[in-house]
């Protein structure tokens, strides 16, 4: 028994490693041409229930660096119950940068942040978009940042998010999800760099408004929770558009860590879900990681610690490496200080959400439940005080 475990725990070790040092090579190769111009952009807020932190996104929204005749800001009030609706109208008084939409009814098919983005696109007009979330602050290089990486054949550009600010006085928790956060997207971007792209994020993201309009936008694309993977697939698959995901610190947007454990759970169970909606590479890299440290406590009863050890230091290296290589890219290799919590922390959790990839699951997000069926498709759809979905229908 013991050799059969051995032998399973070394294969997964150097896939987990192998993968890791791919995706730190493909971080090399991120190499893009840039081009100083200035073309009309459209920035979308999508917002639903966001008075807790509306008004510090907005105050960095009007203070980027880019020419104030070019540049318009759509503020998505999508059916909030707080006091967001109110709110964008006072910001909206106070520049005329600000344009409000308020979302009355679902686009059929479109839930969530896909369905606000759909129709706030109908009321834009920037030939380039940019999509940021509520609960986030944007640098003033923001925009001129994700506009110099639009050269001739780029129609999607990602950048990163990080939960604090180097010198925040944020507690040990928020430090750790921040490298969190730094590891995971530093996958993505290393994917893309390997031309093997994995996504994007939502809360960092611009495209071109003829890239979006030749795939036909939120509307033909369906139904999906992960927006932003969801245009990225569709423009590489029906479309000649590039997809760019830079590690620049000029790109860099700060959201908020979550508070505590509980919130935690709920967050990356919403994100374990919708990496079923992923591809084939991205469901081999999580099958790996969460296989592979769901494996190595288990092995503590069949072999010995010399092995385990040294498998372990296989996998903490490998990570480390990575992490060096993003956090100095990004300028934030304070960060490094936490490692070890970090590693301690992510080796806990992705053990605990394998289940969630493996098994039908339910989600909330803001008043809208998801349930999948085994197969990974969506089964239903349910929005509370509101109506539902029965996805199962569509089959």
């Amino acid at each position: 028994m013991h050799e059969a475990v051995q032998f399973v725990l070394a294969i997964l070790c150097l896939l987990y490693v192998t993968q890791s040092l791919l995706i730190l090579l493909g971080t090399h190769r991120l190499n893009y041409s840039k081009r100083n111009h200035f073309p009309k952009i459209s920035i979308l807020v999508a917002l639903r229930d966001e008075e807790a932190t509306l008004e510090p996104c907005v105050e960095s929204l009007l203070k980027l660096d880019y020419p104030k005749h070019a540049m318009e800001i759509l503020l998505i009030n999508d059916r909030s119950h707080d006091r967001t609706p109110s709110m964008i109208e006072e910001f909206k008084k106070r520049s005329s940068r600000i344009k409000t939409v308020h979302i009355n009814h679902g686009i059929e098919g479109l839930s969530g942040k896909a369905n606000a983005i759909a129709q706030g696109m109908e009321h834009s007009s920037g030939e380039l978009v940019l999509v940021t979330d509520g609960d986030c602050r944007v640098p003033a290089s923001w925009a001129k940042a994700h506009v110099a990486y639009y050269t001739k054949n780029v129609g999607l550009v990602g950048g990163f998010t990080l939960l604090d600010e180097k010198h925040d006085r944020t507690p040990l928790f928020g430090k750790i999800q921040t490298l969190d956060w730094t590891y995971l997207l530093s996958i993505g971007s290393g994917a893309i760099g390997l031309g093997v792209p994995l996504s994007v994020l939502g809360n960092n993201f611009s495209f071109r408004r003829e890239a979006y309009r030749q795939v036909g936008g939120y509307r033909e694309m369906g139904f999906t929770i992960i927006e932003d993977f969801a245009l990225m697939r569709t423009l590489l698959k029906k479309t000649s558009w590039n997809v760019l995901y830079p590690i620049d610190p000029n790109m860099v947007v700060y959201s908020h860590p979550m508070a505590n454990l509980e919130q935690f759970y709920h967050q990356r169970k919403r994100w374990s879900a919708g990496g079923k909606e992923v591809g084939l590479y991205g469901k081999f890299l999580m099958f790996v990681s969460h296989t592979v440290h769901v494996l190595l406590p288990i092995s503590c009863f069949f072999l010995e610690w010399t092995y385990l050890v040294g498998a372990l230091a296989a996998l903490i290296i490998s990570d480390f490496l990575l992490l060096w290589r993003t956090t100095a890219m990004v300028k934030r290799q304070d960060l490094l200080k936490y490692f070890a919590p970090w590693e301690a922390f992510y080796f806990a959790y992705t053990t605990v959400f394998a289940p969630v990839l493996l098994f039908p699951t339910t989600v909330t997000w803001k008043e809208i439940s998801y349930s999948w069926k085994l197969n990974g498709k969506l089964k239903r759809m349910a929005e509370r005080k509101r109506k539902h979905v029965d996805f199962e229908a569509w089959d």
